[in-house]
């Protein structure tokens, strides 16, 4: 046992040993750091507070000294009267006994001198201050007080004399006692520094072996890695063969239950039937979104692009979805734009579950509201290496826009949608748990693609997806639509606004005219020729009346009566045009209704528009 034990408890050690190791050098770092900024601010002290102001303001007062007594000695009969001059020269001797005596110069005055300094300080203060009197009366142009000033400055020599000595012995003792504290200083930083460097050489042969371990451990995480490779390939094959012996019997399942649902049975035993195959085919989904995430993994995914008409081969997925949309009370439109052209090469299979995932993942985070998928050619350019070899296409990239009125992402989930699956610094824990398995797919499947993901994300505005993937496309393809619905004129009464304006471009694609209004009211003198009455909820009493009239002028309303109030029912068309809205079934509704002549006010006796309130 302690043969398996002794490496890692050795490991641990030099560990440890390299952890404080770098901390003493930190520390020792700081602590010269810190030595050098008190040396520095020393020698600052020393110098230009002791040799510059302490004695450089002695001598000023000795020299101001003698040039008030040559003032005084130099003074004329002309001179008088004085006109504050003997003021002015006795005020420049008491400034620098002001110096000496206050601020910063007068602290360092008193902390670094004895008292015998202080004391003659204090007198040379004290006669200045009795020479005052005579100097007011000079200015009075008494000239007898200038040798009585004389000779009191006379007896004040010796005592500045005296001080100035004093003053230059104090200098000299602070300098000295200076310079033996920056010299002790500088013997600690010696001492600091020779710890420094054998610290330095221990720690360079502690990185040196901890390189050579490294070494090792990266050869072995190398065999590891080499191996990892083996089990995500064994994954691989396990999954492909779950895949494959679940198939056989779900397939069986959910031809069992289109019988049932067929078959003269009760209501209940129909929609049971129903909803068994729904789930049967999402759990078939849930392991083919399994099997390509491994495949994923293992980078064994191969796209598989062909060409197909755009429209059959996407709005399969809000078909499926619709059922689960239904139940939640979810309006939702799936609208694949004009500029799109009908045949493209992609690969459909991916792109149904890029969609899927997407749908998916708006039901479940909309309680309540609408949701919308509209496909369009995106403003951006494809990378250089996505273009198509083919001369007949070209390729450019497509824009699959999911919106949905919910209560937006987690903070998890959009966290880990920001990253880039196919980078290496990407981290996978806990980004298939947050992100739940077909938007995990739906993730890595478009940047696999060569595309780009972008969200918005609010709890008061929803989620709303922009996934930009390449298509390959012809060059100068159009589309050609209905002749029934060209220029016919459109009546869209629903109170959602976003999704009113995806209904219209809906609309618009069939070539109709499409005047939206909220309240169920026209705000012009337009000709209508059907009205989509997608939600009746902000419709007030004037707008109701409206519809009434429209109604009787054998003006054909359309709607679903799930998303439709009792005061408005009995106005629809016997024809219903159903949510999810999708091109084809949506197109083929408005020809059936529009193509019928037949009145629709001689069908039944519409209640007065009072009671229908």
């Amino acid at each position: 046992m302690w043969k398996f034990l002794r490496p890692q408890w050795l490991f641990g050690s030099r560990q440890y040993l390299g952890y404080g190791l770098i901390t003493m050098l930190l520390m020792m770092v700081i602590v010269c750091f810190l030595l050098i900024v008190a040396v520095s601010d020393g020698q600052r002290a020393n110098n230009r507070t002791i040799f510059e102001s302490y004695r450089w303001n002695a001598l000023q007062f000795q020299l101001q000294s003698f040039r008030f007594e040559q003032f005084l000695l130099n003074l004329k009969d002309d001179d008088f009267p004085l006109q504050g001059e003997a003021y002015d020269q006795y005020d420049i001797v008491m400034s620098r006994i002001d110096l000496l005596r206050n601020n910063q110069v007068g602290t360092i005055f008193r902390n670094y001198t004895d008292a015998r300094t202080i004391r003659l300080l204090n007198i040379i203060n004290g006669e200045l201050e009795l020479i005052s009197l005579g100097i007011e009366r000079l200015e009075n142009s008494e000239k007898s007080s200038i040798q009585r000033i004389l000779n009191r400055l006379n007896r004040m020599t010796p005592q500045i004399n005296e001080f100035v000595v004093l003053t230059h012995q104090d200098a000299n003792k602070y300098a000295n006692s200076k310079r033996q504290e920056l010299k002790s200083w500088l013997n600690y930083i010696q001492m600091l520094g020779g710890i420094f460097l054998i610290c330095l050489l221990l720690l360079l042969f502690i990185s040196y072996r901890s390189i050579r371990n490294l070494k090792q451990m990266n050869d072995r995480c190398l065999a590891l890695e080499s191996k990892l490779q083996d089990a995500l390939e064994e994954k691989t094959d396990t999954l492909t063969m779950i895949s494959q012996e679940v198939r056989a019997p779900l397939n069986a399942v959910l031809g069992v239950s289109g019988s049932l649902s067929k078959g003269p049975t009760p209501e209940r035993s129909k929609d049971l039937g129903r909803r068994l195959e729904e789930y049967g085919t999402q759990l078939l989904g849930s392991i083919e979104m399994l099997q390509d995430l491994a495949l994923i993994d293992a980078q064994q995914l191969e796209l598989a692009p062909k060409s197909g008409a755009i429209r059959l081969n996407m709005e399969s997925c809000l078909v499926n979805s619709g059922p689960q949309l239904n139940r939640k009370g979810l309006r939702s439109v799936f609208l694949v734009d004009s500029s799109i052209p009908e045949s493209i090469v992609a690969d459909f299979s991916r792109l149904r579950e890029i969609v899927l995932a997407l749908i998916q993942n708006a039901t479940t985070f909309t309680p309540s509201g609408t949701v919308s998928v509209i496909l369009r050619m995106s403003a951006n350019e494809p990378n250089s290496t996505q273009q198509s070899e083919n001369d007949e296409h070209m390729t450019q990239m497509m824009q699959i826009a999911v919106r949905d009125t919910g209560t937006g992402l987690p903070v998890a989930i959009q966290k880990a949608l920001r990253n880039n699956p196919m980078q290496a610094s990407y981290s996978e824990k806990h980004a298939a748990k947050d992100m739940r398995l077909g938007l995990t797919l739906c993730h890595k499947l478009i940047y696999l693609m060569g595309g780009n993901l972008h969200f918005s994300s609010s709890s008061r505005n929803g989620t709303e997806f922009w996934v930009d993937v390449p298509i390959h496309i012809k060059h100068n393809t159009k589309r050609t639509s209905n002749p029934v619905l060209q220029d016919k004129h459109v009546l869209l009464v629903d109170s959602d606004k976003h999704l009113a304006r995806t209904i219209s471009i809906l609309l618009m694609a069939y070539g109709m005219h499409v005047t939206h209004s909220e309240t169920g009211g026209l705000l012009s003198d337009e000709d209508i020729d059907v009205v989509l009455l997608a939600q009746d909820q902000a419709v007030d009493s004037d707008g109701l009346d409206y519809l009434v009239d429209l109604y009787n002028s054998d003006i054909p309303i359309l709607g679903d009566k799930r998303y439709v109030s009792e005061r408005c029912i009995s106005l629809l068309a016997p024809r219903q045009i159903k949510f999810p809205y999708i091109h084809n079934q949506t197109e083929q509704a408005l020809i059936d209704v529009l193509s019928n002549v037949q009145p629709y006010a001689a069908k039944k006796t519409l209640p007065n528009s009072e009671d229908s309130e």
